[in-house]
This record gives C-alpha cells, structure tokens and sequence, in this order.
C-alpha cells in the first residue's frame, strides 16, 4: 500500500473503526482519538498499563488496526504476547466443543 494510503488512514478516527464498545470506549478515555494514535503504543504492555484494558481488548484493537493494512506493527505488538494467540486457540475449540 502507498504511503499516501497509509498516512490517510493514520488519520482515520477511531469512531469509524469496528471496535468493541469496550475497546473504543477504553481508547477514548485514553485520550486516543486516531489509529495514529494507536499506532504510537509500542507493546502490548504499554498498551495494557493504562487501567481497564483487559487481553482481549488489546487483541481486538491490535486485530482492527492489521486488517487496516499495518500488519507489521501487528506483528511486532504480537510478537512477545504469546496469550493472545491462545485466546484465540481457546475460541476455536470452545466452538467446536459447541458443535459436537
């Protein structure tokens, strides 16, 4: 994607993203109002320092910002997070445990 792409949707505010109630409205609280924004934290611990954000919170944020087309940023808050694949391992056979 072209950097003139992306930079518009650095400026994309976060009312337009399809996040959780929770998630937008622990990102508002925070003063956070862009992706730009979101894409100033640096981990997943910093991300999670701020108070009343849970793990599952911080991977649907990190989830709507790679589907955005900043995969590497993903990547890199992902990479020491090991629990948030696990979340989504545990929603996979929770399903299927629903399905038999």
């Amino acid at each position: 994607m072209n950097s003139d792409k992306m930079n518009d949707k650095k400026d994309l505010r976060i009312e337009k993203l399809p996040l959780s109630a929770r998630s937008f409205n622990w990102l508002y609280r925070a003063g956070v109002r862009t992706v730009g924004d979101i894409l100033n934290f640096k981990s997943m611990a910093e991300m999670m320092s701020v108070p009343k954000l849970g793990r599952v919170s911080c991977n649907d944020i990190v989830c709507v910002i790679a589907d955005l087309g900043f995969e590497e940023w993903a990547e890199k808050m992902w990479e020491d997070n090991p629990w948030v694949w696990k979340i989504e391992f545990e929603r996979m056979n929770l399903n299927e445990i629903g399905n038999s």
